[in-house]
């Protein structure tokens, strides 16, 4: 009798634990969106190295109006972020099909880009210039320009904040009451209508409550980057985390697979897949040290590249050439009248 009664007890105590798991009240968004907003915070002073693969077909217009092929173009890419809150930098190298389906750009011969945000002005260096920017670009403008890395650090490169950020202006957000399995996590899922798209986030507790999945959907009206999208155009973005790894006790999204369909009407459009490989992390550096954010540190940084400083309207204000470690005048350039 004792072990009947025994099992029936342990039995009725199984049944109400799975009543209650059942009927549980998932955690509101906005505790979702603290823990998310934490967890991005985690990168805000950091060093992150990327290997990027992406393979593009676009057929959009060139500016005479002729139609690019639609030839699927595969580009691989090399960068470097680095951010300590309020200043950022941004180093690229990139090969293969970079910006033509006629040519392969051979990894010898890639092409380089770099950035420098260093809270007053940016600096964009590629072969042989430097342009200085003025007034300069707010910081989120700033941290979400740099680069392809914003991905691994909640932006978009549609949208003009951070995810977490912008799903706090939704105008209709909720939580699904069941979890759903991403790569082996039950995952939160938050849905939310926002001016800039309709975004869901696949929130991860067992990584740190970082996103393990997000998806973006730009409809015709919605605003993108400041500007109305028009009617007959949609965008659908997807980006998954494939692997976390755990340094110390912040997790980070070490492998990443994306999916872009750009649609444009009139039969032009844009399609895009991308995978990212973050090959190293180092949190909290000696920034100063390093000279994270000097763009005269840039190591491809040549006697002979023009320095250009643009100032309000895009008007270009002076014109140096980098000589002997240093900028000195362009002689030769003259400044015209606007």
């Amino acid at each position: 009798m004792k072990t009947r009664l025994i099992q029936f007890a342990v039995l009725t105590f199984t049944s109400f634990a799975a009543l209650a798991a059942e009927t549980s009240v998932p955690p509101t968004a906005s505790a979702l969106l603290d823990k998310y907003q934490t967890a991005l915070d985690n990168f805000r002073s950091v060093i992150l190295k990327q290997e990027v693969a992406s393979v593009c077909t676009n057929r959009i217009s060139d500016p005479q109006g002729q139609k690019i092929s639609g030839r699927p173009m595969k580009t691989y890419y090399r960068s470097e972020f680095r951010s300590d809150g309020t200043r950022h930098a941004w180093r690229q190298s990139a090969w293969g099909n970079v910006g033509s389906a006629k040519q392969v750009t051979p990894e010898s011969q890639a092409a380089y880009w770099s950035s420098f945000w260093d809270g007053r002005e940016k600096h964009d260096l590629g072969a042989g210039y430097v342009t200085f920017h003025t007034p300069p670009p707010t910081p989120d403008e700033a941290s979400r320009m740099l680069g392809n890395d914003g991905e691994m650090r909640g932006y978009l490169s549609a949208i003009d904040r951070r995810l977490d950020a912008l799903v706090r202006t939704a105008r209709i957000l909720s939580v699904r009451t069941e979890t759903e399995t991403i790569n082996g996590s039950a995952c939160y899922v938050i849905d939310a209508v926002t001016d800039q798209g309709k975004v869901c986030l696949w929130i991860d507790p067992a990584h740190g409550y970082l996103a393990a999945k997000v998806t973006l959907s730009v409809i015709a009206g919605n605003s993108r980057l400041g500007q109305r999208v028009p009617a007959g155009t949609s965008d659908q973005r997807s980006l998954e985390v494939t692997r976390f790894e755990q340094k110390g006790v912040v997790w980070v999204p070490m492998a990443m697979k994306s999916f872009d369909q750009l649609e444009l009407g009139r039969g032009e459009f844009s399609h895009s897949s991308t995978t990212y490989k973050c090959t190293e992390v180092i949190f909290n550096p000696d920034h100063d040290a390093l000279h994270s954010f000097d763009w005269t540190h840039d190591p491809e940084l040549k006697d002979g590249t023009l320095i250009h400083q643009i100032g309000p309207g895009g008007f270009e204000q002076a014109r140096f050439v980098w000589q002997g470690g240093k900028p000195v005048p362009d002689t030769s350039w003259h400044r015209r009248g606007r």
